[in-house]
């Protein structure tokens, strides 16, 4: 390992080494904890699946919509918690169900989706990995399971947790309404489990490339992370995987927004990422790789390692093992951000989450003790005539 046990940074890196046995040692369990809490009557009487949560939590429901979608046979909506609580959750109506997300379980946005969604009598479940937390107390039923983590670290291992309780709960949605077969869902979620040999066979190449561009990159002070589809959420939780452990800016952009508005930035050359797996979007991301390439800027690109195209394209490629579909692809193709934004921080000696005290200290009550709209009528509303 590159990083020495003793290290600050340390931590966040045993979380992405130990991922691929989180995987394989708990699934059974999440999938158990999906099937013994959500009655199978709710689960065939939903109409329409609200995703929402703060930061990674978000980004955990953005990373299985299409799961969501493609398993459930529902219409689903991810939105960050505010506009989930505040704007979306108003305009839906029963039988619906809204998952709150949130590892910490004591996010006031989050816990306020909860609190609005039953108001106007939506089912509400909450995923958390801290048992006993205010939204657990909250939701009607609880998808928790209590994560250990190494104090204050980017989360590495939270994020997964979500997105596992977040499958596992499409996929079981699924079979209750008739879209699988049993033996088809156990397929599927033999490819989840897979995940796991696809994450610890590209570690060590993966964690040596990161190492190489975190040395080259020491004085960037920006950074630009592109995915489209799935791969959409994990540009946005790559990007703060940067920004948590580095401070530096970084930016997650979806494909296509790129070709409209980064295309134009007056200097092109800073670092940028491209997340590209086999996919809905994998053609359009060959042809702005070659634009993004040309343009002078470092691309790296984040794919499978039995692509032959796209490596062509750019400086450097992050590959990944095994083939699984789509919608189980952000399970993989976070790994090497994760690498990058610890090397780099261990690199330039920065402490996880500013150690200017922004993050435990100045300004830590912004998440936890926000006032929290619990009643629909609390909600301002515009003004007719303008303001």
């Amino acid at each position: 390992m590159m990083i020495p046990a003793d290290d600050p940074r340390r931590p966040m890196y045993d979380e992405i080494w130990q991922r691929p046995a989180l995987i394989r040692h708990h699934l059974d369990e999440l999938d158990d904890l999906v099937r013994s809490t959500l009655p199978r009557d709710a689960c065939q009487r939903w109409t329409r699946v609200l995703l929402t949560g703060c930061g990674d939590s978000y980004y955990a429901g953005l990373a299985t919509e299409l799961a969501f979608e493609t398993w459930t046979g529902l219409p689903v909506d991810v939105q960050p918690s505010l506009f989930g609580g505040r704007y979306a959750i108003p305009a839906m109506t029963p039988p619906a169900v809204v998952f709150s997300v949130s590892h910490s379980g004591r996010v006031s946005r989050t816990i306020e989706t909860v609190a609005l969604a039953q108001a106007l009598g939506l089912d509400t479940v909450a995923i958390s990995g801290n048992p006993g937390s205010p939204i657990t107390q909250e939701a009607r039923w609880v998808l928790a399971r209590k994560l250990a983590v190494a104090g204050q670290t980017p989360g590495v291992r939270s994020y997964t947790q979500a997105q596992l309780l977040l499958l596992l709960a499409a996929l079981y949605i699924g079979e209750c309404r008739g879209v699988f077969e049993r033996s088809q869902a156990v397929g599927v979620k033999d490819q989840l489990r897979r995940t796991a040999d696809s994450l610890e066979a590209a570690l060590p190449r993966t964690d040596r490339l990161a190492r190489t561009l975190a040395e080259a990159w020491v004085d960037a002070t920006q950074f630009l992370i592109v995915g489209g589809g799935p791969s959409y959420a994990n540009a946005l939780f790559s990007a703060a995987k940067l920004v948590e452990a580095c401070g530096v800016n970084a930016i997650g952009q979806e494909l296509e927004e790129w070709a409209h508005i980064q295309f134009f930035l007056r200097n092109p050359h800073l670092p940028t990422l491209l997340i590209a797996p086999p996919g809905r979007c994998y053609d359009r991301a060959l042809e702005l790789a070659s634009v993004m390439q040309n343009l002078g800027g470092s691309v790296i690109a984040v794919g499978s390692w039995e692509d032959s195209r796209l490596p062509s394209l750019v400086t450097h490629y992050f590959g990944i093992n095994g083939e699984s579909e789509e919608a189980l692809s952000p399970l993989v193709t976070s790994m090497p951000v994760e690498c990058l934004a610890c090397h780099l921080a261990q690199i330039c000696g920065e402490r996880f989450f500013r150690a200017d005290g922004r993050g435990t200290g100045v300004g830590r009550d912004r998440i936890a003790n926000s006032r929290i709209i619990r009643s629909p009528a609390e909600l301002t509303s515009p003004r007719r005539g303008g303001l």
